[in-house]
């Protein structure tokens, strides 16, 4: 197979796999807290971008894995998401070092192998918030609004992300 259609055959996943299909949807949009505005949120969850990283990942040529990366982190990157996500105690004791689980590893969604955590840069309301919700627990489930600052997919590194703004629903 030539390297133009290889590249053109990664380019028609990577459409297929960009394009909104997901049936588990994010929490109903509510309104922003009073006096603040709140950007649109983008209806994309996690399992949405997880889908698109195994199309992309699926793909033998490491330069359509590439261009397919970039796709990813261009569509993506700097939009609002509204997610349900599990904390995990040890991985948010403190409010500038909070990374969380986006996958629910111990129920439905075994199958999810992607391993990032993302990373939460927390006001102090919203760290106040995950310890009010996670208090004397393990891990709990919560769920947070933020704006996808950093995302990290190449072919060196792991998969990482970074939401900014957080708040706490």
């Amino acid at each position: 197979m030539t390297t133009s259609i290889r590249i053109a055959l990664a380019l028609s996943l990577l459409l297929v796999a960009c394009q909104d299909t997901s049936e588990e949807r994010a929490a109903p949009r509510q309104a922003g807290a009073p006096g603040k505005a709140t950007a649109a949120l983008d209806p994309r969850t996690q399992y949405d971008l997880s889908r698109a990283l195994n199309q992309v990942e699926s793909v033998r040529d490491p330069d359509g894995v590439a261009i397919g990366y970039e796709k990813i982190r261009s569509a993506w990157l700097n939009r609002r998401y509204r997610w349900r996500v599990s904390v995990l105690e040890p991985l948010c004791r403190e409010r500038d070092a909070c990374n969380v689980l986006p996958f629910d590893r111990a129920g439905r969604d075994r199958k999810v192998v992607h391993g990032w955590m993302p990373r939460l840069v927390l006001d102090d309301t919203a760290f106040a918030a995950i310890q009010r919700a996670c208090t004397g627990r393990s891990s709990c489930s919560i769920d947070m609004e933020g704006t996808l600052s950093d995302l990290v997919v190449d072919t060196e590194q792991p998969t990482s992300l970074e939401f900014r703004d957080v708040r706490i629903l």
